[in-house]
């Protein structure tokens, strides 16, 4: 089984070779996607809330590092966080800047070296931090209409004559990030429920950014995909058709690094929280994220 990257400019019809990555063990991807649906079951997550000894605000002239993780083309996670940016900025006094990392995996390594100041971060890679790293302050969790979780799909052509999951054996599939919780774990959980493995498949793409997934599928290059339903939703009028959808899992995070000072997480954690009484920010840049649903913040705590 050979794993395909797509070449550095994010076109879907042009990719190149890459080493080959073994597929994920099935007890390894039960266990996760167990959790994963048992927080998600519970409602809102009891993730910890794990802080030090009270210390000083860090220096205030020095800027504050917001790292993003690639679910979507560079440009476009710059337009939609720059709001946020700005508006943490204004609050914290100090500069924040958005720095989208190369992958996830980077992504797991800038919070955990304390090489960023906070992170929105999916599930699985969460999990994966904590397991690397420890435990990490959580400033806040996402939330769509009132719902803290969300869904993926597997995504074809509408004229596709796929149907179902188990014809994709033999055909194209197009997979994100390998710590991609929706288009990647998750979707690889739900092909071995169903009898499918990786090598059942004609050919696997990795393809950076759940969008040029779906463009993938638009221009031909991949027979179906995997995805987060809300990036679906927002380009589901190319042509596009939901064949299945995987298990509901809890929502994204925003994390600290672990040496971030107590009262620089609390000021983040207050002002993203407050992001609820501010639809205008909502509506534009970042928010866009769910296009068609409004998303607000809650901190679990213990």
């Amino acid at each position: 089984m050979r794993y395909f990257r797509e070449s550095e400019g994010g076109s879907p019809a042009r990719l190149t070779a890459t080493r080959s990555r073994a597929a994920r063990p099935i007890a390894f991807l039960a266990r996760v996607l167990g959790c994963l649906i048992a927080c998600a079951s519970a409602g809102a997550a009891d993730f910890p809330n794990h802080s030090a000894a009270e210390v000083p605000a860090s220096s205030p002239g020095k800027p504050l590092v917001l790292a993003v993780h690639p679910y979507l083309p560079a440009p476009e996670i710059q337009r939609r966080f720059g709001p946020l940016a700005d508006y943490l900025s204004r609050e914290m006094g100090r500069p924040v800047v958005v720095r989208v990392s190369i992958d996830y995996d980077e992504q797991i390594r800038l919070v955990g070296s304390n090489a960023v100041d906070l992170a929105y971060i999916g599930p699985v890679p969460y999990a994966h931090l904590v397991q690397r790293f420890g435990p990490v302050p959580i400033l806040a969790r996402v939330q769509s209409n009132g719902r803290s979780d969300l869904v993926g799909l597997f995504v074809v052509r509408q004229d596709s004559a796929l149907q179902s999951l188990d014809q994709l054996r033999g055909k194209h599939l197009a997979l994100g990030d390998a710590e991609s919780t929706m288009s990647s774990v998750v979707p690889q959980y739900v092909l071995l429920q169903a009898g499918i493995r990786l090598e059942d498949l004609g050919r696997v793409s990795r393809v950076p950014a759940h969008s040029n997934v779906l463009m993938g599928i638009v221009s031909g290059d991949f027979d179906a995909g995997a995805v987060r339903g809300d990036v679906f939703l927002e380009m589901a009028n190319r042509g596009l058709r939901v064949i299945a959808s995987t298990p509901a899992v809890p929502e994204h995070l925003f994390v600290a690094r672990p040496e971030l000072p107590p009262a620089d997480i609390q000021k983040l954690r207050q002002r993203l929280l407050r992001l609820q009484a501010l639809p205008q920010l909502l509506d534009i840049g970042w928010g866009q994220l769910r296009a068609r649903h409004k998303q607000v913040f809650r901190h679990r705590g213990r």
